[in-house]
């Protein structure tokens, strides 16, 4: 919820893409206040069902934006019954959902009545289900199950979690505070600085998985549970291990673990990771990088697709072993500035990324700071933790730390300015090729992980 907005009328949040024209009106980007999600599994029916209401702020008169890749069978807006088009961005690169009537400036109540047909599974008379999400495709965050707002926007949610028909006792994995109701019944409340890209989800029959905990005392005495979890026969102890050394390594970096606590799926099908605020789904390789995920991606948070290749980039660094560059020597990529609708992130962030994290180290470190880019980052962490960033916003403050004029790096290795090898209106997700990190789940892996 954006407080000064509602001092001072409707501030756009960081990250909001402009309105543009749509039919006689605008399509209006708009600020979610809250979220109440519901989802039923019906293992007698084999049917999945999501409810939703949304509670929005809007800016200016027009057609709402908001984003589902499952299909819908019902949406009312302030109680009065309506539809949804799916429209392409302005500029091709994207596209969402835009409720069919239009709305004044205030807050309005978006109820939507879906089904839910990706990664859930009734087998054996028992439910799973989960939230995999992935930033190297477009629309694969909460979107694909839930109704749900771009990256820029920070919302309070609940889930309510209904289980008919199982055969046996199930067991839900969250990072987010879990409240038992009845049989068969459980809510989920996440924070309120959670966005798209935040909640983890997973509802496994309990007989299936095996899970180690342990409690890990952060450098200022915090305590943060830790748990590991994967399926029976999994070897959970060398990831408990490798967890707790990332943790020290990073907090010895970077400050105490931002979040309350931390939890770990293990599954070598899994290629490469997968983060999410305070909880990962990884595979072993990809454990560390994924933990440095909740200080950079999920701590201080990218405000769209275009501000994707920080934290890749900062993670990618530290999995290089923090190596220092003086000059850069690479072909220019287009990292940011592609588009305001762009919602992923493009691979060469993990490679050309950290090389100028690299780059902008050593010219710190020349500056006389010995820790060098590791203090802007410590610094940033304090004053953006759980806020997003963008691209401009990390340059404007890094020129301010270093007292230097970066455009000389910027433009060319990062906006891909005067630059003619590349250009976002070539580019679509397919060019992100198989990474180490962040793979591709195959649809036969989705279902195995369940």
């Amino acid at each position: 919820m954006n407080i000064f907005a509602l001092i001072v009328g409707f501030a756009a949040l960081s990250g909001q893409p402009k309105n543009f024209a749509y039919q006689d009106s605008k399509a209006v980007f708009v600020d979610f206040q809250s979220a109440e999600y519901s989802l039923d599994l019906n293992v007698t029916d084999k049917k999945a069902t999501g409810r939703t209401k949304i509670r929005f702020e809007q800016s200016e008169a027009g057609f709402v934006v908001f984003d589902l890749r499952s299909t819908f069978q019902e949406i009312r807006i302030n109680g009065e019954v309506t539809t949804a088009t799916r429209m392409s961005a302005p500029d091709k690169v994207t596209n969402f959902l835009i409720v069919n009537k239009a709305t004044l400036p205030g807050l309005h109540d978006l109820e939507v009545l879906h089904t839910i047909d990706k990664d859930v599974s009734f087998k054996n008379q028992n439910a799973s289900a989960a939230f995999w999400f992935s930033d190297i495709d477009d629309g694969e965050l909460l979107e694909q199950y839930f109704p749900s707002n771009l990256e820029y926007d920070q919302y309070q949610m609940e889930l309510l979690v209904k289980v008919i028909g199982n055969a046996d006792p199930f067991k839900i994995f969250t990072n987010g505070d879990l409240l038992n109701r009845n049989p068969g019944e459980a809510v989920i409340r996440f924070p309120d600085y959670y966005n798209s890209a935040a909640p983890y989800f997973h509802l496994v029959p309990a007989k299936d998985f095996i899970e180690i905990s342990e409690v890990f005392v952060s450098n200022k005495n915090k305590i943060i549970p830790l748990t590991i979890y994967g399926k029976k026969g999994a070897s959970l102890t060398r990831y408990l291990m490798r967890a707790k050394a990332t943790l020290n390594e990073l907090e010895a970096d970077y400050g105490s673990f931002p979040h309350e606590k931390l939890l770990v799926y293990g599954n070598e099908l899994f290629p490469g990771g997968m983060e999410y605020h305070g909880a990962t789904i990884t595979n072993f390789m990809a454990l560390a990088h994924e933990i440095t995920h909740s200080y950079f991606g999920r701590g201080i948070m990218p405000s769209n697709g275009d501000a994707g290749w920080l934290d890749e980039a900062i993670a990618s660094w530290r999995d290089k072993g923090y190596r220092r560059v003086d000059t850069l020597r690479q072909t220019p990529k287009h990292l940011a500035q592609r588009s305001p609708y762009f919602r992923y992130t493009p691979m060469p962030a993990y490679n050309q990324g950290a090389e100028i994290m690299a780059h902008f180290d050593a010219r710190i470190v020349k500056s006389g700071d010995q820790r060098g880019l590791k203090s802007f980052l410590s610094k940033m962490l304090e004053d953006k933790l759980f806020k997003t960033w963008s691209t401009e916003e990390f340059q404007s403050q890094l020129e301010l730390f270093t007292g230097e004029d970066l455009k000389s790096i910027f433009n060319p290795f990062v906006y891909n300015k005067g630059m003619n090898d590349f250009s976002f209106k070539n580019e679509s997700p397919a060019a992100n090729i198989f990474n180490e990190f962040h793979g591709r789940l195959t649809p036969k892996a989705r279902k195995e992980i369940l």
